[in-house]
């Protein structure tokens, strides 16, 4: 079975969106403490509603069939992306990403319906706690003075609104990387409810 890399369910950022978040991702850059942060590419911007690891080309082709009827009773949504934090928390991050507003209660509900609609067809599953933000950045060593720097960093960095993102879909997507970073690829388009 050919095996396809790193496959996930989310919401892509439209690019206006990723492009304000990565304005507003200038000043917090400047700030003391960030210098051992790998920023992710604006084509690396999702809302991660659940990965699902590597997959074949059959598990792929069932989860086309069934994804859809567990999206469609979902409304469509309205995101609005406010400043930044951090995870596990503000204190001592290892993570950071930038936060969401509006419809968020819908996204933690899709994101467990999802998850178990797929434990059925993906091996080994392994179902972890949603959090409806958009990743960003990681430290990429860690040591517990980077961290409090880092938590420093984003308590200082105040940040007006990054934009509004409309969702009236999600998408199943494979992961791929080139030379201007990691993308995704669309599988399948998801629609959401009226």
């Amino acid at each position: 079975m050919d095996v396809v890399n790193r496959t996930f369910v989310g919401i892509l950022v439209p690019q206006p969106v990723a492009e304000q978040i990565h304005q507003g991702l200038l000043p917090l850059k400047r700030k003391p403490g960030v210098e051992n942060v790998r920023w992710s590419a604006t084509s690396e911007f999702m809302i991660q509603l659940a990965s699902l690891g590597e997959l074949g080309p059959e598990t792929l082709a069932t989860l086309r069939q069934i994804l859809p009827s567990i999206t469609s009773r979902f409304p469509r949504m309205r995101l609005e992306v406010k400043g930044f934090g951090g995870a596990p928390n503000l204190i001592q991050p290892r993570f950071v990403h930038a936060e969401l507003a509006g419809d968020v209660q819908w996204l933690d509900q899709l994101a467990q319906a999802i998850d178990m609609g797929v434990a059925p067809y993906v091996p080994a599953w392994d179902m972890r706690g949603f959090r409806p933000t958009i990743p960003i950045g990681r430290l990429k060593t860690e040591s517990e003075p980077q961290r409090v720097a880092l938590g420093r960093a984003l308590k200082m960095t105040q940040i007006a609104e990054m934009g509004v993102i409309d969702a009236d879909s999600v998408a199943l997507l494979i992961s791929h990387a080139d030379t201007t970073g990691i993308g995704y690829s669309v599988v399948e388009r998801l629609p959401l409810g009226s």
